[in-house]
């Protein structure tokens, strides 16, 4: 960023971006749960504008922070200074610690016996600003149709089989008390 006022337009730009997004995002999946939702990111931290969300699937909990979630968030990569919507699968809390890697490394098996291919996006462990922090990553240009291009990843992934593979996962590990409070599944 150069200026105050390119900040300024990234910040307007990428709230009307999860506007967006989170709109037609509702009206795909009615249950969504929006679990991180900052209605107004602090314009002077560009690295914390995101929102995040679980599909109704991956299960409902109470206490925890994130689960296991989706990310559209904000990121501005300085050696070339373009901007980004980064959308990710994040892995935390409730998830146990001492469980994270092993479910990353079981779905992506998991996926490669299935032959769900994801093509664009970034694989874990290769995933994330720091590597092995996601478990899948899909990097799109911050522009007025991010969000558009963001949805479109995310019907592919439903449309793999994906979003179901996480959901199978979820309850596996579920049942075998891998997160610090029990999740509530609707199916």
């Amino acid at each position: 960023m150069n200026t105050d006022v390119d900040l300024v337009k990234s910040y307007n730009l990428f709230l009307d971006q999860k506007q967006r997004f989170v709109s037609e995002l509702r009206r795909i999946d009615k249950d969504v749960k929006i679990t991180i939702d900052p209605k107004k990111p602090n314009i002077n931290n560009p690295g914390n504008w995101y929102m995040g969300f679980v599909p109704s699937s991956w299960g409902d909990f109470e206490q925890g922070m994130h689960g296991v979630h989706f990310e559209f968030a904000y990121y501005y990569e300085k050696t070339t200074r373009n901007e980004y919507v980064r959308f990710s699968v994040g892995i935390e809390n409730p998830f146990t610690i001492m469980y994270r890697h092993q479910f990353k490394s079981e779905v992506i098996e998991a996926m490669n016996l299935r032959g769900i291919s994801l093509p664009e996006f970034t694989i874990w462990p290769n995933a994330g600003v720091i590597h092995g922090r996601k478990l899948i990553e899909y990097r799109v240009a911050l522009d007025s149709h991010a969000w558009k291009n963001v949805i479109e990843k995310y019907k592919e992934l439903t449309r793999t089989g994906f979003i179901g593979l996480v959901a199978d996962f979820m309850k596996q590990y579920n049942d075998r008390g891998c997160f610090t409070e029990q999740i509530e599944f609707s199916d």
